[in-house]
């Protein structure tokens, strides 16, 4: 890349942050478009992110997504809030201010400040391509999916037990994260529906890995028969 393209993409990122301290918050797409080298030079400022959240994780304290205020069922920004309150709930229009941060490949932002603006009824998810969802397409969004259980097992953590539920779905297994403990007779070897999360494994060059899906909670795995 030459200096002058250099230049361009520092004024870019620097224009874009302007806007959100100068109190025009930022769109979920907006902080996605950011590259590595733009959050490492506006590293010390802090925006503001304006969106619906579309998913509170029960595994990982603190951590949500926000994705667009006018297509919640697009790709999120995760968002990491370290502060041990309240956070906000399904289907909440939020102003989450913070640091951007390249963090698992993608832009992230660490919280110092969430606001609610207002609580929005937030559509059922839709029905999911299963290819897309295998090839890493629908990252941190929600969406649904369905397939027959075929194991559940569980895996302690610091934050407290994950039941890792494999979930087969056309013709290759999936494994899906849940809090807590799943009775296994209650799901194996039956067909389920499941929402949660698209999450994407990557490698140390960003390389797509796998896809996985985190459930909120059980409530979120519907039994179809």
């Amino acid at each position: 890349m030459n200096d002058m393209k250099k230049i361009v993409l520092v004024s870019v990122c620097l224009m874009t942050v302007g806007l959100a301290l100068a109190g025009n918050p930022l769109s979920p797409r907006q902080v996605l478009k950011m590259t590595e080298a733009e959050i490492s030079t506006a590293a010390a400022d802090e925006v503001v992110l304006r969106g619906i959240v579309v998913f509170v994780s029960g595994i990982e304290s603190g951590r949500f997504v926000v994705a667009p205020e006018d297509q919640p069922k697009t790709k999120g920004v995760v968002v990491y809030d370290g502060r041990g309150e309240s956070l906000p709930a399904l289907g909440d229009l939020v102003h989450a201010q913070g640091r951007v941060v390249w963090k698992s490949g993608q832009p992230a932002l660490e919280a110092s400040k969430v606001d609610v603006v207002r609580n929005e009824t937030l559509a059922a998810s839709g029905g999911t391509k299963q290819a897309d969802f295998r090839r890493g397409l629908l990252e941190n969004r929600r969406i649904m999916l369905s397939g027959t259980v075929r194991d559940v097992r569980l895996e302690p953590t610091q934050q407290g037990d994950v039941s890792l539920l494999s979930l087969f779905l056309d013709n290759y297994t999936t494994l899906v994260r849940v809090p807590g403990y799943l009775n296994p007779t209650n799901y194996v070897g039956k067909p389920v529906r499941v929402t949660g999360l698209a999450v994407s494994h990557r490698g140390p060059t960003g390389d797509f890995l796998a896809a996985e899906l985190e459930v909120a909670e059980e409530v979120d795995i519907i039994a179809l028969s």
